[in-house]
């Protein structure tokens, strides 16, 4: 591909392809089914568009397809495929200087006169070129749109899946059941993007199956192959270290964490880059810029509530394994979902900490259900007994046509202490005083643990936290309200621990009597959060 096809750089400056390290690495290790989590501005796709061409014009009766998030950025990458082919015979403007530049506008001239039809004036066209497709006379064409079905298709490139599968998870899923299955067996797939989304979503789907691949000795044409670039391998990513003499102490931690961990020394004008373009990328520097795969993952998501409180915690180090203070009781705080997903944490209170030890979720159960599973479970586990069991308003609420509420489903199943926290009346109340206190949390490492049920990976409650997000209100500039989804319980749990501690609910001095099977318990009154501190009642 060196050489017969012209592009346009950077600057719009038309110049011939020559494969770039990155693009060369993809070439060298490329395999039926790709997924590619990049950086920007390494030229994938323009080595796809070209690598596409190329296909097309070589190989008789060849079927090529584009997908993007948009379809004018489709359409951008089709013209890419266009404007080679049009420049295959040498570019207005680019004079030929070398021997193997002119060898490859004759070349050229030969394919295309191989591959379009003739014109009166003598010059060449493809069969057919329009906004979104691409067509010669060999019968190889392409098509370029926002998704793909039905056909069948040799080569095909999906561009942002990781921003399609966040921003619009229909589509994703259309083009996961649709454009895929065009795909024949043993043909190719390239999907490179940035990643949006946490650890949720097809596109994070497919890059974790690509990545468990890495441990096969040999990979069937079904096995998706995983590629990974960062920054500091592009060479043009440095900077003069006299630009940024000063690097801050988290940065200075961060450098540090990536020698030990991953073996990575970035060099100084590697390290002053990267300073100065966090300074404008910010919170999206993990997303745009990731150093380690594992990074793009744990990217704060558009619109996030809690996810650039969790990095901070995990850069902090404040999510790991830890063991449980003996001598504090243990708090349950509930998000009870009837119809969709019932939501438990597991907290205790040292000091000023707030110590997460677990969270448990499911679906579709009823109330002993979770009596057994996770309550009674963590007693067992912790040799504890549950001080406080804290459910959100509505479980006083009595269901339709019915004197029960959910509090007495709950008691009927043997769970004891239960506390309903009032409604606080303004959601964004919650919300700021939850990310006040979150700032104040440790969260053992088992809460960012996916597990399994019947076979099917959910996230964990970790990542739910981080992609609990916001979405503006149509018709609005400023105005934001949390979306309710799969993440939301999760954060609607933590949300009512976080309304009955500032409502004097719990407590660090809030004690059980009598072992096990005591009877009395000793509950903080008051509202004095920053202390977690109050007077004592006794309740029996």
């Amino acid at each position: 591909m060196n050489n017969l096809y012209f592009i346009k750089d950077k600057t719009g400056k038309p110049v011939r392809f020559k494969l770039s390290w990155a693009q060369r690495g993809l070439m060298n290790k490329k395999h039926n089914l790709n997924t590619i989590l990049k950086v920007r501005q390494l030229g994938m796709s323009t080595l796809l568009a070209i690598y596409m061409l190329d296909k097309l014009l070589f190989i008789d009766k060849f079927q090529g397809g584009i997908i993007d998030f948009g379809l004018e950025d489709a359409k951008k990458k089709l013209e890419k495929l266009a404007f080679a082919w049009d420049n295959l015979d040498g570019c207005d403007g680019v004079e030929d200087t070398t021997e193997d530049e002119r060898d490859a506008s004759i070349l050229g001239a030969i394919v295309k006169k191989e591959t379009g039809r003739a014109r009166k004036d003598g010059s060449f066209e493809p069969k057919k070129s329009n906004d979104t497709e691409l067509a010669f006379t060999n019968g190889s064409s392409a098509w370029a749109g926002t998704s793909l079905r039905g056909g069948t298709i040799q080569l095909l490139h999906i561009s942002e899946y990781g921003k399609i599968s966040f921003k619009d998870p229909i589509k994703a899923k259309e083009i996961r059941e649709g454009a895929l299955n065009t795909v024949a067996q043993g043909m190719e797939v390239f999907i490179e993007s940035t990643h949006e989304g946490g650890k949720r979503g097809d596109n994070y789907d497919i890059l974790k199956m690509a990545m468990e691949n890495e441990n096969k000795e040999k990979l069937s044409p079904m096995d998706w192959k995983y590629h990974f670039f960062s920054w500091y391998e592009q060479p043009e990513y440095t900077l003069n270290p006299e630009f940024e003499p000063n690097i801050p102490k988290e940065l200075e931690i961060y450098f540090e964490k990536l020698k030990n961990q991953y073996g990575i020394d970035l060099p100084p004008e590697r390290r002053s880059w990267y300073v100065a373009k966090k300074r404008e990328q910010k919170e999206g520097m993990l997303k745009e810029y990731p150093t380690v795969a594992p990074e793009a993952f744990d990217a704060v998501i558009e619109g996030a509530i809690y996810g650039g409180i969790i990095t901070e915690l995990r850069t902090q180090g404040k999510i790991y394994d830890f063991k449980h203070e003996s001598s504090l009781p243990f708090f349950t705080a509930w998000d009870i979902g009837v119809s969709d997903y019932t939501s438990i944490w597991l907290v205790q209170l040292a000091g000023r900490e707030i110590l997460w030890h677990d969270c448990f979720e499911d679906n579709g159960r009823e109330a002993g259900y979770y009596v057994t599973k996770a309550i009674r479970q963590w007693e067992r586990d912790f040799d504890t007994i549950i001080a406080s069991n804290l459910l959100p308003h509505d479980a006083n609420i009595r269901d339709k046509g019915s004197s029960r509420t959910y509090v007495s489903y709950l008691e009927e199943a043997g769970l004891e202490n239960i506390q309903v926290v009032p409604r606080t009346p303004d959601i964004w109340i919650g919300i700021n005083l939850g990310r006040d206190m979150l700032k104040r949390s440790i969260f053992h490492s088992r809460c960012g643990e996916r597990k399994k049920r019947m076979g099917v990976e959910y996230p964990s409650p970790l990542d739910n936290m981080e992609g609990y997000r916001t979405k503006k209100v149509e018709g609005t500039a400023i105005q934001e309200n949390p979306i309710h989804d799969a993440t939301s319980h999760t954060a609607d749990s933590f949300r009512t621990f976080c309304d009955g501690l500032d409502k004097g609910m719990v407590g660090s001095s809030f004690a059980m009597k009598g072992g096990r099977g005591g009877g009395v318990r000793v509950k903080t009154t008051g509202r004095d959060s920053s202390n977690f501190g109050g007077g004592a009642r006794v309740i029996r």
